[in-house]
């Protein structure tokens, strides 16, 4: 069981803006609920109860919210002064991570996965990083992830490759925390997790993706975003 989870909650949402424009996107309210608290739930109910969060724009909305503490779990906050790019807020957030294994999550998917599987998935391959794939009919929105049979990953296409079937990032992932350490030096930030720090740890052979075909929902568009009340009403 993984027990620590770095959710990434610092960007700029532009794509939302004149849907959600007053508050961090990871706050857009669903369900008259903050999204956020709903990504809380789910990994609170798989085990997690130390969550620290990359935050960035209107932060002193998402700490003011939760403050240090939700349902009893421990949150502690990672504040940008200036955008890092996923990669550098990972590297960032990471130096207060407890654990030497844990979930890296984006603050604006959501994804339904058993983290067992995954976890035995990650142990079974030694993997310094473990990234759960959301299998696609076809795409032309989202950069597809390219993997041999035994789910090594060889790279990422360029962002709205058409493919079919696709498989894409769907923003949860396992990793080791010397997976990103391992690389003495990484550039300057802003770091690009997928363009700029992937292609260096693929080569090292240590990142591995599993498919699933669970539900997902990606709230980065007004089109998701408006269908997101229906994914979490219950049925």
């Amino acid at each position: 069981m993984i027990e620590e989870a770095l959710i990434l909650a610092g960007g700029l949402g532009t794509r939302l803006r004149g849907v959600v424009n007053n508050v961090p996107k990871p706050m857009a309210a669903v369900e008259g609920r903050p999204f956020l608290e709903h990504l809380l739930d789910y990994w609170i109910a798989r085990g997690v109860h130390r969550f620290v969060l990359s935050v960035c724009h209107l932060h002193q909305i998402i700490s003011g919210h939760f403050g240090s503490r939700y349902r009893e779990c421990e949150i502690r906050y990672v504040v940008e002064k200036e955008p890092l790019g996923t990669g550098g807020a990972i590297i960032e957030s990471s130096k207060s991570i407890d654990s030497p294994r844990f979930l890296v999550l984006n603050g604006d998917t959501f994804f339904e996965i058993s983290t067992d599987d995954l976890c035995a998935f990650h142990h079974e391959n030694k993997a310094g990083i473990s990234i759960a794939l959301r299998r696609l009919k076809s795409n032309s929105r989202f950069s597809p992830v390219v993997c041999n049979d035994r789910g090594l990953v060889t790279g990422f296409l360029p962002q709205g490759t058409p493919c079919e079937p696709c498989y894409i990032n769907a923003g949860v992932y396992i990793f080791e925390k010397n997976a990103i350490q391992a690389n003495a030096v990484w550039p300057a930030p802003p770091l690009s997790f997928e363009n700029d720090m992937m292609p260096e740890i693929i080569k090292r052979g240590v990142v591995f993706g599993k498919a699933y075909d669970n539900r997902f929902l990606d709230i980065g568009v007004p089109e998701d975003y408006h269908a997101a009340a229906a994914f979490f009403r219950p049925c």
